[in-house]
């Protein structure tokens, strides 16, 4: 049996690592409140009814003017048996997206992305699939996404025009962990404050990307939305070997969120207030 003097060393030292994990791991929660999850977003009120999204793609040579490329629906469906579907549909005018980049051409073809996350009553994602497609009205599917949980690890399949884009993955899953189509934006993530972290998978239809991310509340920002100035808090993913931002405003309701694509394409989704004018006639029936 050690001495009293080593036994006494043992017992300071356990304290101490016992209170740098209470520090790091317990404390934020208490102070900061736990982060946001699938099952708080799943089951915050939404409202009724579809929610726009205009895609704005940064011009290289107007001083950070943005110009319009493309919009997304989402939408929230809720079940009788308390599951959750968030659903969305975008199209892309490819022409507008690659305006200005080496990738630039004559043509223009509008791209159609159409993605569902299923969440069941206890707010873990049971399967996901995003499509992308050659028009926007479902047409030819070129590129494909299916994820199903089994036990805790997502099983990924993946689809698309050549080899090397197809086949299929396992990545593990965090209980009641958030996974996100990148043009297929949460409508809200309630609860936020400054210095709470997270991890996240976000899912980049137009690459066929699945990455792991390290999510941060990093400080509150004024910005321009609709015609007002609204405070936000700025929300960063760490996405190596980049980081993208979003914006959400006290109440959860996220109003703007960055993108991050290819050939330093940089692109924002920008929510459109609930009064702004509705698409123009050139918008597909589908997505109204």
């Amino acid at each position: 049996m050690p001495n009293r003097l080593v036994c006494v060393a043992i017992l300071l030292f356990w304290t101490v690592a016992a209170g740098s994990l209470i520090r790091r791991d317990v404390l934020p929660l208490f102070l900061l409140g736990a982060p946001p999850d699938l099952r708080t977003i799943s089951q915050t009120d939404t409202p009724e009814g579809p929610v726009r999204w205009s895609i704005l793609a940064a011009d290289s040579d107007a001083n950070g003017a943005m110009r319009s490329v493309g919009q997304i629906v989402t939408q929230t469906a809720r079940k009788r048996d308390g599951w959750v579907r968030f659903g969305s549909q975008a199209w892309i005018d490819s022409g507008e997206l690659l305006k200005g980049t080496s990738l630039e051409s004559p043509g223009s073809e509008r791209v159609g992305v159409i993605g569902s996350v299923d969440i069941d009553s206890t707010g873990n994602l049971q399967s996901f699939r995003v499509a992308v497609h050659l028009d926007e009205r479902g047409g030819q599917e070129i590129l494909s996404l299916d994820g199903r949980l089994k036990k805790d690890m997502l099983e990924i399949n993946t689809r698309g025009p050549i080899s090397f884009l197809s086949g299929t993955q396992h990545l593990p899953y965090r209980s009641r962990g958030i996974v996100q189509n990148s043009l297929g934006p949460l409508d809200r993530m309630p609860g936020l404050q400054v210095g709470q972290t997270w991890e996240s998978q976000v899912i980049s239809p137009l690459t066929g990307a699945i990455q792991a991310c390290r999510v941060e509340v990093v400080s509150t920002e004024h910005i321009i939305w609709g015609n007002s100035t609204v405070m936000t808090l700025k929300v960063i993913t760490k996405m190596s070997p980049i980081s993208v931002a979003t914006w959400v405003r006290p109440d959860g309701l996220v109003l703007r969120q960055e993108v991050p694509l290819p050939h330093r394409i940089k692109l924002m989704l920008e929510r459109l207030p609930d009064d702004a004018h509705p698409p123009s006639p050139a918008t597909p029936k589908s997505l109204r």
